[in-house]
Parts: C-alpha cells; structure tokens; sequence
C-alpha cells in the first residue's frame, strides 16, 4: 500500500473519531461490541500518533471506548511492546479534557492502565508499592551537613532524568524543614514539570505517584511559612494525583498525616489528635516505618500542647526507643527537643537539661536548621525557667535568627513575643515593645490566636500607651505557645 493511500485512510479515520466525540445526542450507549471495535481503531490510532487529546470532546460514548480501550492491553501483542503501549495510552488518558467530576473514572483508567504495564514487565505490584516508599522512608542523612540548596542543585542541576527527580524527593522529604521557602520553590517546579511530561523516563502512574510527593512538600513547606491556605491547596492536589497512583493508599496516608499537622500548628489540637491516633494506625499497617515514628513525635507533641505533659513524655519516651528513629539523627534529637519541653513544664529541669544534651550532640556537626532552632528554644526555656533570664535571652535570639532565615513566620511572631516578656521581665521595657510591635502584624494576617483576641487587643492598647500590659502579653504568648 502506497504512503498516499495510508496517510488517506488515518485521516479519514481520525475524522470519523472527532465526529463521534463531538457529537451532542443524548447519551443511548454502546454494546461491548461496538466499544471493542472502536476501542481496537482508537489503539492504532494512539500509538501511531494519530490522534491528539487536545482535539477529542469526551462524550460518554468516547468513554465507554476508552474503557474497552484499556481493557486490550491485557492482552497486547506483542507481550515485549505491552509496557510501552501501556505507558503511551496513559500518557493519552491523562492529557485528555477531563471534568473534576470524571476524577474517579479517569483514576481507574489510569490505574488499570498503569497495573497492565507493570506486570507486563514482570513487576509484582504490591512489591514495587513498598519499593517506591522505602526509597522515601528510608533515606540515608549521609551528607547532610551541606546545605539544601547545595545537595539539591548537586542532584538535580539541569537534567530531566527520573533517577535525580526521586533523589531529590527523598532529600526533601528528609531535609525540606531546613529551608521551606526553598523546598517550596523546587517543589513546585518540579510539579510543573512533571505534570508537563518534561520527564520522558517517568512512566504509567509514576508521574502521579512524584506529583502527589512534590504536591506534599510544597505544602509542608508552606505550612512551615505560615501560608496555610495555600497548603490546604497544595494538600487537595497531592490527594488528586494519589488517587491515580498504585501506591494511592501510603500516598493518601501522608496527606492526612499533612493535614493534621496543619490542624495542629493552627491551634486545633482537639482535631489534630484523632487524625494522629489514625495516620499511627494507617502507617503500622502499610509498613511505613519512619512515617508511623513521625506520627508518634506529632502525637505527644499534640498532647503537650492540650497541657498533658504527662501523657506526652510517655508517647515521646516510647518513640525515641525505636531503631529506626535511632538511626535518623535529624528525628531524634526533634524527639529530645520536645522531651526537654515537656520536662520544662513540668519543672523537672535536670532532667530536661539532660535531654537538651542528648539533642545537641545527635546534631553536632550536622545541618538541621529546624531541629537547631527548637533546641535553642527549649534551651532558652529552661535557663528562663530556672531564673537565668540574660542567657535565656540570648538563645531565644539565636532561635529567632535561624527561623527568620527560613521565614518560618509564624513561629518568629511567636519568639517576637517570648523575647519581649523576657525583656520585659528584665526591665527594658524600651526592647519589650520593640519584640511586641515586630510580633504584631504577623498574628493579626495570620489569624494565629482565635481563641485569644481579647489579651490580643489589651496588649496592642497597652503598648499603644507606652505601658505594656504584662498580664496581656503572657495571655497571649501562652495561645501561641501551644502552637510551637
């Protein structure tokens, strides 16, 4: 057959196509027949390069053929061009106009699409599950003494390859605290780019399983910024693209584990809590080791800020314990930081001071910017509490230094105000309204403190007249202390 005659004949059926999807009858149905034979047209067509999403209309007749269009993959010949045929339908799925309505027929397609791929390669899908999040679980902290921005321009650079876009997931996931405005930049970057196919070697539903992870970390990363919003935005995106992906349910799993924390350092503590006590049970039964540790460490931190110290220090005692924990020094010494707070509160400061210790030489050497801060905080807490004002107020000011450098904004509001009581404490009222007035702003635009508007407002009017109310501002840092 001549080039001519063949380049005729896929012309005239990608027309008879476009007119099928564009038609605007009321939806009768097609026998399976009838979907088979056009879904049989549409596969040629699809891997032949014929036809482009952008031009298909999805009626609910295209949907049924996309359907049975999936279902002949199962048995794709050749066997050795199956994946490929599998990954090159995906990729058509994906790009097609979808409604928000159509998201779970679109998962199952692309999820069905994505399971015919992998076992045509020989893949056991519960196996490649659990190797896709050990990989992110158990990130090796080797190296971590250079700065994020170093490590992640070292593995990412300008390459396209999958290899460095997982490697520098992982990092994030391990390391994305140290610098949130710069794990938020990378991350959604990266998104952009993979839900653009820039990625030639990210195949099936691997595309959806590192958009969901990247959809995460920018919104932690916002969530450590103080921009909860737009982490409750980034959250709903990272459950989207998990619910197209073979690992939906540790994917899903994270992003509860993500929205309780946002519960949390929002003061609602009451919510948080029961989401914790579940992402603990959900990550036991996936086997996700260091995931199940973070969620211990959420848990007593949640329990320490109800006031329950008690309750807390066993949930932390416990955690600490585990070998996994022991073997991630970052997570451990977060561990001590929030133990020696609980002891602080519970005036059982030699004891704290034991586990201020224990933290600083777990990140001797290393670079956790956030794991330093709080240990400085807690340190200045526990020099505060047992009457060594002065000192306390210097580490309060090297904590303020380090969350400042990665405009964790929140909690420099807070250390605002906790340097202005300790001012004010030592008589330099001058400096305590200084803290109090730079602390401000950032409470009233994020609406940190709900629950105290009223200490809020006498502070801001006793400051106002030059005669901070004392009373106020420890009202007030004691609703946003809970929160730390």
């Amino acid at each position: 057959m001549n080039s001519a005659k063949v380049g005729s004949n896929v012309r005239a059926a990608l027309a008879a196509w476009l007119s099928v999807t564009r038609t605007l009858e009321p939806y009768s149905g097609l026998n399976p027949r009838e979907a088979r034979r056009r879904a049989g047209e549409l596969l040629q067509l699809v891997l032949g390069g014929d036809v482009s999403p952008t031009e298909v209309e999805l009626s609910e007749d295209f949907k049924d053929i996309l359907s049975a269009l999936v279902g002949l993959l199962k048995g794709f010949e050749p066997v050795d061009q199956r994946f490929s045929a599998a990954d090159t339908v995906c990729r058509f799925i994906r790009r097609l106009k979808w409604s928000a309505d159509d998201r779970a027929e679109t998962n199952d397609l692309l999820l069905e699409c994505s399971e015919f791929g992998w076992t045509a390669l020989g893949f056991d899908i519960e196996q490649l599950v659990r190797r896709r999040m050990s990989i992110l679980d158990a990130t090796s902290e080797s190296g971590n003494s250079a700065e994020l921005s170093s490590q992640i321009e070292d593995i990412l650079g300008s390459s396209r390859e999958k290899r460095n876009v997982v490697r520098a997931c992982a990092v994030l996931c391990t390391r994305g605290d140290d610098d949130p405005k710069l794990t938020l930049e990378i991350s959604s970057t990266v998104y952009r780019r993979l839900i653009k196919d820039c990625y030639a070697d990210v195949q099936l539903d691997e595309a959806e399983h590192l958009a969901s992870l990247f959809a995460l970390q920018a919104g932690t990363a916002c969530r450590f910024l103080g921009r909860f919003s737009d982490a409750e935005g980034w959250f709903l995106t990272a459950e989207r693209h998990a619910g197209a992906a073979l690992t939906r349910e540790p994917l899903l799993a994270k992003v509860a584990f993500a929205r309780a924390a946002l519960l949390h350092q929002r003061g609602q503590y009451s919510k948080a809590l029961p989401l914790f006590s579940l992402c603990i049970h959900e990550f036991a039964r996936l086997g996700m080791g260091i995931e199940y540790d973070k969620s211990q460490l959420a848990l007593g931190m949640t329990f320490s800020a109800l006031g329950k110290w008690r309750t807390a220090l066993k949930i932390l005692r416990e955690a600490v314990k585990s070998p996994r924990v022991q073997s991630f020094a970052s997570l451990e010494a977060h561990i001590f930081v929030h133990i020696a707070a609980c002891l602080i509160a519970l005036g059982e400061h030699e004891e704290a001071q034991v586990a201020c210790s224990r933290a600083a030489s777990l990140l001797e050497g290393r670079h956790h910017a956030n794991a330093e801060a709080g240990l400085k905080w807690s340190i200045a807490e526990l020099l505060r509490n047992t009457g060594r004002r002065v000192e306390a107020l210097g580490f309060y000011r090297q904590a303020l230094i380090e969350y400042r450098r990665f405009r964790a904004s929140n909690l420099v509001a807070q250390l605002h105000l906790v340097i202005g009581e300790t001012a004010l404490d030592l008589g330099l009222d001058q400096e305590a309204e200084q803290e109090i007035l730079a602390a401000l702003p950032t409470i009233e635009e994020q609406n940190m403190v709900p629950e105290g508007l009223a200490a809020l407002a006498m502070l801001k009017e006793s400051v106002r007249r030059r005669k901070t109310d004392p009373n106020a501002l420890r009202e007030l840092r004691e609703h946003l202390q809970k929160q730390k």
